[in-house]
């Protein structure tokens, strides 16, 4: 079985790995905040991305002795990592890219916390309604989202459904 590694994990997958690889680099380790992923998931290409991270990790560089590189050493070149960002950006960013800024950054933020929130719109009183749940914490990030603008509300909740039926009780009576 070939094993593959990155920063000392072991991954059961060339796939798995890459894709650790791509997140590791948006997120800086956990050091960015989801506003930072947001804004390189929307700014910069997967190219961009898996070039700047090539380059910035040296995983094409072979080291002295001959060690080979990374990408030699597990078999992969820049086309498999910028496939791992788009995957990323497909997880991440596009379910929610047309929603509100707040609810676009709860979003990555509970990805990147590895649990990734249930998206559910409806229409509610004749406008597009967003909820944004997560099942881990039991909290819903719930607004308008016809138009990717506006103001989103936080609310706890039991599940989707309870969210959506809390946000036509306070927010459309007032």
């Amino acid at each position: 079985m070939t094993s593959y590694e990155f920063q000392s994990m072991g991954y059961s997958s060339q796939r798995a790995m890459l894709d650790a690889i791509a997140s590791e680099w948006v997120t800086a380790g956990g050091a960015n905040s989801a506003q930072d992923v947001k804004m390189f998931l929307r700014d910069q290409s997967a190219t961009e991305l898996a070039n700047e991270c090539s380059d910035g990790w040296g995983l094409a560089l072979t080291h002295e002795d001959d060690v080979p590189s990374h990408m030699e050493k597990h078999d992969y070149d820049l086309a498999d990592l910028r496939e791992a960002f788009e995957r990323l950006y497909d997880a991440w960013l596009r379910p929610v890219a047309h929603l509100p800024t707040d609810q676009v950054e709860a979003f990555i933020e509970w990805a990147m916390n590895g649990e990734p929130p249930l998206v559910e719109t409806r229409e509610i009183a004749g406008m597009t309604v967003t909820c944004i749940f997560s099942e881990a914490d039991g909290r819903a990030c719930i607004g308008n989202s016809g138009n990717g603008c506006g103001d989103s509300d936080w609310t706890d909740a039991a599940d989707v459904d309870d969210a959506f039926r809390r946000f036509a009780e306070d927010d459309l009576a007032n």
